[in-house]
């Protein structure tokens, strides 16, 4: 079981009145190739993720070589970043099902969050550097603003009315829902 040409001679002995037959045979042994790191994705973008709340996603690791593919380590560069990978060692055989691991972006403030995934392993073509993976996500909020931020009805007679428009938008980058609109004096209304 070593590596390299190798040449041998088959004997078959049997009761056949002719003898016995010789069959030359030459092979060449190889060594097992290394793993192969393979992934269903190089990048992935979370677009917009509320501050405070957070959004995973899948990335699929294969073994597309032949010796055990090893995971050893998930690092980010972004502490907005997690995974699900575990302190041990994960391995991947040639014929194994692909290893799932969760990615999860919870941003902690306003922003973008642009980040690399690195995943240590054993295949040669990463075990330098690791694969890559680039991320993006923002974190954003919904911001309420007014204009005017104050109005004057100024003098109205018992019994009549006056209006103004007040425009209601929304300055962050998160969706705004507004459930109700309250006045602490009877006197004012809106049509919401």
């Amino acid at each position: 079981d070593e590596a390299g040409d190798h040449e041998a001679t088959i004997t078959m002995v049997s009761n056949d009145p002719d003898g016995d037959l010789e069959v030359a045979v030459t092979g060449s042994a190889i060594d097992p190739p290394p793993p192969g790191f393979a992934a269903n994705a190089d990048n992935h973008n979370f677009n917009i993720i509320r501050v405070g709340a957070e959004a995973s996603w899948d990335i699929l690791i294969s073994n597309d070589g032949y010796l055990p593919l090893e995971i050893d380590g998930v690092q980010f560069d972004d502490d907005a970043y997690s995974s699900n990978f575990p302190e041990e060692i994960v391995t991947i055989g040639r014929d194994d099902e692909p290893y799932t691991l969760t990615v999860t972006f919870a941003p902690g403030d306003v922003g973008n969050f642009d980040a690399v995934m690195t995943i240590s392993n054993n295949d040669p073509d990463f075990e330098e550097s690791g694969f890559e993976v680039a991320l993006a996500g923002e974190g954003a909020i919904p911001q309420i603003a007014v204009d005017p931020d104050a109005m004057d009805f100024g003098d109205v007679i018992v019994g009549e009315n006056n209006s103004g428009t007040l425009t209601i938008t929304n300055a962050g980058g998160f969706a705004l829902t507004i459930n109700e609109i309250n006045s602490d004096d009877g006197a004012f209304s809106t049509d919401f």
